[in-house]
């Protein structure tokens, strides 16, 4: 089975970077939500990119969570 994408770069990037650049990219994406027109197309790309901004962050996020608490109390703490 394929690796999708998120995980692949958390295993081989430094986290904090890949968040500051996904973070950054939530950012750009909600100032563009406010500048652009509300057409369904605009809302449905905002809505797609958003989404996957949102899940891409996940991965990062919880390899630093347990990088800092440990293996034990990391996936507690994350949930």
């Amino acid at each position: 089975m394929p690796r999708s994408l998120p995980p692949w770069l958390s295993d081989r990037f430094d986290n904090r970077w890949l968040l500051a650049i996904y973070y950054g990219f939530r950012g750009v994406a909600l100032i563009w939500l406010v500048e652009s027109n509300a057409t369904l197309g605009a809302l449905t790309a905002f809505a797609m990119l958003y989404g996957l901004d949102f899940i891409a962050t996940v991965p990062p996020m919880v390899k630093l969570t347990v990088a800092t608490f440990g293996r034990e109390m990391g996936p507690v703490i994350f949930g």
